[in-house]
Order: C-alpha cells, then structure tokens, then sequence
C-alpha cells in the first residue's frame, strides 16, 4: 500500500512537471546586439512594469530606472560582453518572469 501511494505521488509530480512545460506558449521574444537590448511582448501579453527589470554585465548592472518600458517593449541601453537580462511579462492575471542570457 505504502509503496503504490508513493508511485502514485511520483506519478502525479513526473505529470504536473511535464504538463507546465508543455502548456509554455512563447510569450516574448529578446533581441540583443550592439550594447542594446530589447524584448518584445507576443500576443496578448504586456511588460510587466512593476517587475525589478535588470540587465546583469561583467562591466554594469542596469537597473530598473535604465530601461524604456513601454506596453508591449522594454528596452535597455549599456552594458557588453555575456550579460543576464531579468524582465517580467503579464497576461490577464497570468504574469511570467525570466531570466536570459543575452550576448552585446
């Protein structure tokens, strides 16, 4: 008994985990180059302007307050080399925060 409820358990768990990653739609997409980077919202999602935006370099991190955040675009200027952007996208009331390896 003990061991079916816990094959049970790790059933359930192996399908929430593979359920979340197949129902991902794309949701944003990030273009990067020249000291410039810019995300942009696909469909119906919106920047989240509320979310700690930043852009982490070897050379500079970027706060919030450095980026142009718009409905559908946030934008940032500065920074080069291998750099970790950190944004938030909303949708109704589904929100999604990310991080991502960007390279200027």
């Amino acid at each position: 008994m003990r061991r079916s409820m816990l094959g049970a358990v790790v059933m359930t768990a192996v399908s929430l985990v593979g359920a979340s990653a197949g129902a991902d739609e794309q949701t944003y997409k990030v273009a990067a180059g020249a000291g410039k980077v810019t995300v942009s919202t696909v469909g119906n999602w919106h920047v989240n302007k509320e979310y700690p935006w930043k852009l982490k370099c070897a050379d500079a991190t970027l706060a919030k307050d450095k980026f142009t955040l718009a409905e559908t675009t946030a934008t940032v200027v500065g920074g080069k080399g291998e750099c970790e952007l950190k944004g938030g996208v909303c949708s109704g009331d589904k929100c999604q925060n990310f991080a991502e390896k960007v390279k200027l």
